[in-house]
Parts: structure tokens; sequence; C-alpha cells
């Protein structure tokens, strides 16, 4: 029974690990929203989900130099499942704050979370041992 859960739980916790950088990022970006011009948001906010996807996922391999999946099947499955997951999550906040009127930035949108944790699991997938 535990071959059934050990692989479920590494899973699990490479999405939380992904989801709280996620969150972090967020808070950065509703910072930084509202200096940009309108024109350049899109460009800016796309290279910057890659960019400080990348940079978390050094700071996490920095964390924990060793991979939270063992198997190297799993590994490769995380590579697709989890950006999936974490932008779904993100596009299910996305339209929470819609929901309360709050103001919806395109970070806040599926694209958006899905490029920055693939950039984080990509980093950690060919870095962490």
């Amino acid at each position: 029974m535990e071959f059934l859960f050990e692989p479920l739980l590494q899973l699990l916790g490479e999405f939380i690990v992904n989801l709280i950088l996620r969150v972090l990022v967020e808070l950065l970006f509703r910072g930084l929203f509202n200096l940009l011009p309108r024109q350049l948001r899109p460009i800016v906010e796309i290279a910057g989900a890659a960019i400080l996807g990348g940079l978390c996922g050094l700071l996490s391999v920095a964390m924990l130099p060793h991979s939270l999946i063992a198997a190297p099947l799993l590994r490769q499955v995380n590579l697709v499942a989890t950006p999936l997951a974490v932008g779904a999550v993100i596009m299910l906040a996305g339209r929470r704050q819609t929901k309360f009127g709050r103001t919806v930035l395109q970070i806040d949108h599926f694209v958006y979370g899905n490029i920055f944790t693939f950039c984080a699991v990509l980093v950690r997938f060919l870095m962490a041992a």
C-alpha cells in the first residue's frame, strides 16, 4: 500500500512548494503592476513569470538540493502535472477575486501561473539530484 501513497505524496509536496512560491510572486507582481505602462504589462508579465519561476526553481534547489520525487517517470509527469494544477488554482483564485470585485491582473490567469510553475519545475527537474 505504501508504494501507492509515496509517489502521490511526492507529487503533492512538489505541488505545495510551487503553489507557495507562486503566491509570493503574486504579491510581488501586485505591487509592481501600477508602475508599468499599460502596453508593456503583458510582455513584462510573461517574461517576469518565466524569469521569476526559474529563480524560484533555483531557490528551491538551493533549499532542497535533492528531488522531492524519486521515480524518473514521475519527475517527467511532474513537468506537466504540477504546472497544470497550479495554473488551475491560480485561475480559480482570479475568478474568486472577480467575484468579490477586486482587480484581476493578467498574472491571475491560467497561462501565467502555468508559465511560472513550468519554469520552476523545469529548473528543479534539470538541477535537483
